[in-house]
């Protein structure tokens, strides 16, 4: 009787175990779930500030319209999510090679590793700007009290993102004489 209760539970693991192994995981959305992972990503950075639902409601707007511009410019370039997973593990390589880099230098080294194109650094530079000027909307929407609790890394983000408008707009009026 034991062997047969036995030889039971071990055929219900093996059939549980074989079922689990059938049904395909659940892959992340893509498409429409783009602006919310951006919102996401500038969300949970600011949560120590503890934004009001309109701040929340409005970053989300914000997000939308620049995940729909990093969406364009990757795929104008041709630059896949395997090659953003390639990218990002190259670089995490370099950070964790023990050297002391600017990020500008490591990503130069990044992009000749994994032979991307000029469009795609273009793209992939396009991408970095359009994520630098969301944070620096979203840190615009707070208020005094909510920007002393920002953590000092997104301040600095937020003086790199004007400065490198500034860098725009300086090189583009050069052009334009």
């Amino acid at each position: 009787m034991n062997a047969k209760i036995f030889s039971l539970v071990i055929a219900l693991v093996f059939a549980t175990v074989s079922v689990a192994e059938e049904t395909p995981a659940k892959k992340k959305r893509r498409g429409g779930a783009a602006g919310n992972n951006v919102a996401n990503s500038v969300l949970k950075q600011l949560a120590k500030v503890e934004l009001t639902e309109e701040q929340k409601t409005k970053i989300k707007e914000l997000a939308k319209k620049s995940a729909t511009e990093m969406k364009a410019a990757r795929e104008e370039a041709g630059i896949t999510p395997e090659l953003m997973k390639k990218r990002a593990a190259a670089l995490k390589e370099v950070r964790e090679s023990g050297e002391k880099k600017k990020m500008a230098d490591a990503l130069v080294e990044v992009n000749k590793k994994i032979g991307l194109t000029e469009e795609q650094v273009a793209a992939f530079q396009k991408t970095s700007s359009a994520r630098a000027e969301l944070v620096k909307s979203a840190i615009a929407l707070l208020s005094d009290e909510q920007k002393e609790k920002l953590p000092k890394g997104m301040l600095r983000a937020k003086k790199r993102g004007g400065q490198q408008a500034n860098r725009k707009a300086a090189k583009k009026k050069k052009e334009e004489q």
